[in-house]
């Protein structure tokens, strides 16, 4: 796989290093794509994570779930995976019947989509900004032979990985940034000519000032409880109406969520209730 130095943007050798002399190497199967300040924030904000996590009620996985992602943890009712188990399904319709595609799950969290999709007989690559085990990609060492590969780096610095897929998929988290077009236009990039952008999890709202302010308080009391922000990069939780324009125009296809048609009717009387959608975008086989 072809990729680039976090700190200079030289081709890195087999060897992991630069011709400037940047090295990079694996730590628990990950590897560890970034900058010295970048690396430092990260570590700080997934201690952070994983002490503000101990603490939660709900969401906890089983040393037997992780053979059967998301469906094993779904059937115990933990409500952070219901969707995820929806989500597989719309990823597999869109991937279509072909095997061994290449395919770049970004926004990884713990791995779970990539160890699906290896399951499925696909070749992944795994990007997260998150590196501990339980949020991040060290959550790799508790499947039993995953085949995937994790690489931790800033998100907003996709072109590091310099190869191109047959699909790129935006796990939940294409709605988290501020120039969600961007993020969009940097996987089209990583995605070869017939090859398909997939982002799931999109909360779509017309008034999202009730949203902004929940998401402020959350991250003033994050901050206050840990000493570190909650966002590795200023960030958000939503998509308002003008960035899902936007967006479509870039060429994504806005779909509904099978089963969320209800709440899609609620969202329109009630202009501050989001309504959950994924889209999809085909990389045209010419420019």
């Amino acid at each position: 796989m072809r990729l680039r130095c976090p700190e200079c943007g030289e081709a890195l050798d087999p060897e992991l290093r630069c011709a400037r002399g940047h090295a990079y190497s694996d730590r628990s199967g990950v590897l560890r794509l970034m900058t010295a300040e970048f690396a430092g924030r990260a570590d700080r904000l997934d201690q952070a994570l994983t002490a503000d996590l101990a603490g939660a009620k709900d969401g906890r996985l089983l040393p037997a779930d992780f053979a059967g992602l998301p469906g094993t943890a779904a059937g115990r009712g933990l409500p952070a995976w219901r969707g995820r188990v929806v989500d597989l399904a719309q990823i597999r319709r869109h991937i279509g019947s072909r095997p061994r595609q290449s395919i770049l799950d970004f926004g990884a969290w713990n791995g779970w989509l990539s160890e699906a999709l290896t399951r499925d007989g696909h070749t992944v690559v795994a990007v997260s900004c998150f590196g501990a085990d339980g949020h991040g990609l060290a959550t790799r060492a508790r499947f039993a032979a995953p085949a995937w590969r994790a690489i931790q780096l800033d998100e907003a610095r996709l072109e590091l990985i310099d190869e191109t897929f047959d699909a790129v998929i935006l796990n939940r988290c294409l709605h988290t940034a501020l120039d969600s077009a961007g993020r969009l236009c940097s996987a089209q990039a990583r995605t070869r000519p017939g090859g398909v952008v997939i982002a799931t999890g999109l909360p779509v709202v017309a008034d999202g000032r009730r949203l902004a302010a929940a998401f402020a308080a959350r991250e003033r009391a994050f901050e206050l409880r840990h000493g570190v922000p909650l966002m590795l990069a200023p960030g958000k939780d939503w998509l308002d109406t003008a960035e899902a324009a936007a967006l479509a125009r870039a060429g994504l296809r806005f779909q509904p969520y099978p089963g969320l048609r209800h709440a899609a009717i609620v969202s329109a009387l009630f202009p501050a209730r989001p309504v959950l959608r994924y889209g999809t975008l085909v990389r045209p086989l010419r420019a």
